[in-house]
């Protein structure tokens, strides 16, 4: 009887996917007053066509400081408005301005060695420099974030043991599958795109094993899902309101044994398959 196993790779995020219709604050640069002290901008982009009010407290609040209140607004209008207030700290402070709860979503950090004023070269004017922002003509993107490093060369692997939870012949190649995201996030440091990159190297298993991924954010924050290859049949379900993505019940699908060979690049001595590679 053939048994469908699936991989479980949850990724430690932080933030939610897709900031939707909500208030997010931008930190607009610092400037030194010459006197120990620094003077902070902030800013915001309102997604919605209407004004929304945020209170101060859980919502709308400041960490690192003296007071959650630091002058910050509560009504805010629509679009992004630069250079609402402006906050005084001193050299060595690092501090946070946060908006969450059902109208705010996202937070920004100020300090010594954030871009500084006059900030002259922020083409999209989310308040990332370009000099640091990887998407500069993009105001919905800002940084690419690789897990576990950048580079087509660079990937974590996965190598599995289908006996689990029991012993069996403890060898680990049942499936052996590399794995590489990258995350990409705005100015207010929410997560914007999830990109996914994998290669199925090798097959020890008699079973027939699958592959699937379950992440910590909601499956409802998805706005666009595609892979690659098209025809890969991908199953997109919900775990207790969690994404899970099926990319395959049956690694034998995609690569098999060769000939007389029982198993897919695990025995020097039996015939090379070539890695299948997918994304999302």
């Amino acid at each position: 009887m053939k048994t469908k196993i699936f991989i479980v790779l949850i990724m430690l995020m932080t933030t939610a996917l897709f900031a939707g219709l909500k208030v997010q604050p931008v930190m607009e640069c610092v400037s030194n007053n010459g006197d120990g002290t620094w003077t902070a901008w902030f800013g915001y982009l309102n997604e919605n066509p209407n004004v929304l009010t945020i209170n101060i407290g859980v919502h709308n609040k400041f960490v690192g400081t003296p007071s959650e209140d630091m002058g910050q607004p509560t009504i805010f209008q629509p679009g992004r408005v630069e250079f609402v207030f402006e906050v005084t700290f001193n050299d060595g402070d690092n501090f946070v301005w946060s908006l969450s709860g059902p109208n705010g979503h996202g937070s920004v950090n100020a300090n010594s060695g954030s871009a500084a004023c006059p900030r002259t070269d922020d083409s999209d004017g989310d308040g990332v420099t370009d000099e640091y922002d990887e998407y500069p003509d993009d105001m919905q993107r800002a940084y690419n974030n690789w897990y576990p490093a950048e580079g087509d060369n660079s990937w974590g692997t996965l190598a599995y043991e289908d006996y689990w939870p029991f012993q069996g012949d403890y060898d680990f190649n049942d499936l052996i599958m590399d794995y590489r995201f990258n995350m990409v996030t705005n100015g207010s440091n929410l997560v914007i795109d999830v990109f996914g990159f994998f290669r199925l190297r090798a097959i020890g298993a008699s079973f027939s094993n699958g592959f699937g991924i379950e992440f910590p954010f909601m499956a409802d924050s998805v706005e666009v899902l595609s892979v690659e290859p098209v025809d890969l049949n991908l199953v997109q379900e919900s775990s207790d309101g969690q994404l899970v993505l099926l990319f395959f019940d049956s690694a034998m699908d995609y690569m098999s044994p060769q000939g007389i060979d029982e198993f897919v690049n695990t025995d020097p001595a039996e015939t090379w398959v070539d890695n299948f590679e997918f994304n999302f």
